[in-house]
């Protein structure tokens, strides 16, 4: 926060709020969890940067977040200037009366050097901590009989006071008066805004260095043009799918998996709300080796099951060392469902399977590793009989069938991520364009020509003319 050069070099004592010890230069960082007092303190430093610095309105930038944050902030600030400006008349009319400037004006006189006895030399002015107290005591005294003690509690106006009171050689009382009537007047010019309207403001006022097309509007058809691309490159891709990859077609649309627009719209806000991040490749891996699937399906349809039935008993489960709390024994008798689904739905057939044959199916890969290797399908001290179950040939193809599904169901995960980054790509490509030629725009577009515009070739140039203007933010 670059601020005055002039401002007071006295100490805060370190209880005092951030708002007051902060210095009025240089760049810092306030934290703060909510309800803890941010606006308060961020409408202090402004009010401080207004009389202590005595920044002009039109040098200050205070942004945040959403609208109502500024309308708050706003109002904030004229509400303190306002108070503070009460405060001042109270004091001013407090020290008309001289007997008033003991308790006032503490200030001791001492010599620069002890070896110097010319008067005229520059002085040194201090308080003491107990004059000090005097002071306040007396103060809050007369503020309460005045009923003013609610606006000298605050210690932003307590702090602007004691400032003005111990400068008042440099700063008189009647020109603080002065500077805060005329403030109060010009406050409009103190922007408080959000940020996608000080990026509007920037680029409108240096549209030479940003390219900015003056005349442009906010547009009320953002959403309208961003669900027709969307709509147009759902069409394309379905179509696409549907004549060329007629298999990979069916998978989608048996797995539900085929979208709607409205499916995409998401990704596409997100895609221009933060428009300078990149957007990663998906990465699709080898395609499906679809013969291969439909000989395993072949050879499943037809394939024995009679030696996993003695696997259907419980008792010889247990001979066996199947795990109790697996999926893999107490469903076991479901590979009959599996092989019937097989059998009617063919390639699509992990679509259609009982919620028994699903978790059958899905803790057949578990039977496939050892206790070493992170298997849960079978007891310590059971290897030979785990081995014994997965060469039998109906487990082993059902194991080859489900690495294909599984590989299938990432293989359309993928497809599916790829047309998303298609149409984030698509939008930010083309939203822009269409609404430059309706001379439109919108809020967070004009913060990506900003961004792009700081970012340029003369960049430097439009920071050196930002900080110059606006010299406080």
């Amino acid at each position: 926060m670059p601020v005055d050069e002039n401002q007071s070099s006295d100490q805060q004592p370190p209880q005092t709020p951030p708002a007051v010890r902060v210095p009025l230069r240089g760049n810092y960082l306030i934290e703060a969890s909510a309800g803890t007092g941010k606006t308060w303190t961020l409408t202090g430093i402004v009010l401080r940067l207004l009389i202590e610095a005595k920044r002009a309105p039109e040098h200050i930038i205070a942004t945040t977040f959403t609208r109502a944050a500024a309308a708050e902030m706003r109002e904030r600030i004229h509400a303190r200037l306002v108070d503070f400006h009460q405060l001042l008349q109270w004091l001013i009319k407090l020290q008309a009366d001289r007997a008033t400037h003991t308790v006032l004006y503490p200030l001791q006189t001492q010599p620069q050097s002890a070896d110097s006895a010319d008067d005229e030399q520059t002085v040194r002015r201090k308080v003491s901590p107990e004059q000090q107290q005097a002071r306040q005591a007396w103060l809050t005294q007369q503020a309460t009989l005045a009923g003013n003690i609610d606006l000298l509690s605050d210690p932003i106006n307590y702090h602007l006071l004691t400032y003005l009171l111990d400068h008042t050689e440099t700063y008189a009382l009647s020109e603080a008066n002065r500077r805060c009537a005329l403030v109060l007047t010009t406050l409009d010019k103190l922007f408080v805004g959000t940020l996608d309207s000080l990026s509007q403001k920037w680029l409108s006022e240096y549209s030479a260095e940003t390219g900015h097309q003056q005349g442009m509007q906010i547009s009320d058809h953002e959403q309208v043009v961003t669900e027709s691309i969307i709509h147009d490159m759902v069409r394309a891709f379905a179509s696409e799918m549907y004549h060329h990859q007629p298999t990979l077609y069916h998978l989608l649309q048996h797995t539900k998996r085929l979208t709607t627009p409205a499916d995409h719209v998401a990704v596409a806000q997100k895609a221009m709300q933060f428009i300078s991040t990149p957007i990663e490749l998906v990465a699709i891996g080898e395609p499906i080796d679809f013969a291969g699937y439909g000989q395993t399906l072949e050879a499943f349809k037809t394939c024995d099951l009679s030696a996993v039935e003695p696997y259907f008993d419980k008792a010889y489960r247990k001979s066996q060392g199947f795990h109790a709390t697996a999926g893999l024994g107490a469903k076991i008798d479901s590979i009959y469902d599996i092989q019937s689904a097989v059998t009617k739905a063919d390639t699509l057939f992990f679509t259609r399977l009982t919620a028994d044959a699903q978790k059958f199916y899905d803790a057949i890969p578990l039977a496939f590793l050892s206790k070493e290797e992170g298997g849960k399908g079978f007891n310590k001290n059971k290897e030979a009989e785990r081995l014994t179950f997965i060469n039998i040939e109906a487990i082993t193809l059902l194991k080859k069938l489900h690495d294909y599904t599984t590989e299938i169901e990432q293989y359309l995960d993928a497809i599916i991520e790829i047309l998303n980054r298609n149409i984030a790509l698509k939008v930010r490509q083309q939203l822009p364009a269409i609404l430059e030629t309706r001379g439109e725009t919108t809020f967070a577009l004009q913060m990506v020509r900003l961004n792009q515009a700081l970012s340029g070739n003369q960049g430097a140039r439009l920071a050196r003319y930002i900080r110059h203007h606006y010299p406080v933010a």
